[in-house]
């Protein structure tokens, strides 16, 4: 017997493709996201994600000013707050990048930080910060249905 490929339903309207028991899960899961405390619960997550990802860029942009203008080494930083050096190093590299006159709000630290190290690991094609991280955004886009 041949299996149905699984598909990602990320809209209503793509539980259509779905088999009959993940459909049964997801109206199960969209009643209990419908009830008013798991409502507020999800929107308290949603803020203390977006506080997060704000906290994460302006941590790096410490560390920014800590090795720039204090020339600190990440190892030293790293020591005192106990904390890995290469997080730090990622975090200064993602800041140096994109600065702050260059971030958008609704854009989180992980696709800044990703951007960086594409451009960073691919040197030699010297690919534009900016185009990347556009592309990067592009991908994260929400499609109806994403084959797994």
């Amino acid at each position: 017997m041949k299996r149905k490929p699984r598909v990602w339903a990320v809209t209503p309207d793509a539980m259509k493709a779905l088999g009959r028991g993940a459909k049964q899960l997801a109206r199960k899961s969209a009643s209990t996201l419908a009830e008013l405390n798991v409502e507020r619960s999800i929107g308290h997550l949603r803020k203390l994600f977006e506080l997060e990802r704000s906290c994460k860029l302006k941590q790096g942009d410490v560390v920014v000013k800590l090795i720039d203008h204090h020339h600190l080494r990440p190892i030293d930083i790293g020591r005192q707050i106990r904390q890995r050096p290469n997080e730090l190093s990622q975090m200064y590299h993602t800041c140096r990048m994109f600065p702050p006159r260059l971030r958008r709000r609704n854009v989180p630290y992980t696709s800044y930080f990703l951007a960086t190290w594409m451009v960073r690991k691919f040197k030699h094609l010297r690919l534009d910060p900016a185009q990347v991280l556009r592309e990067i955004l592009d991908l994260e886009r929400p499609h109806s249905t994403c084959s797994v």
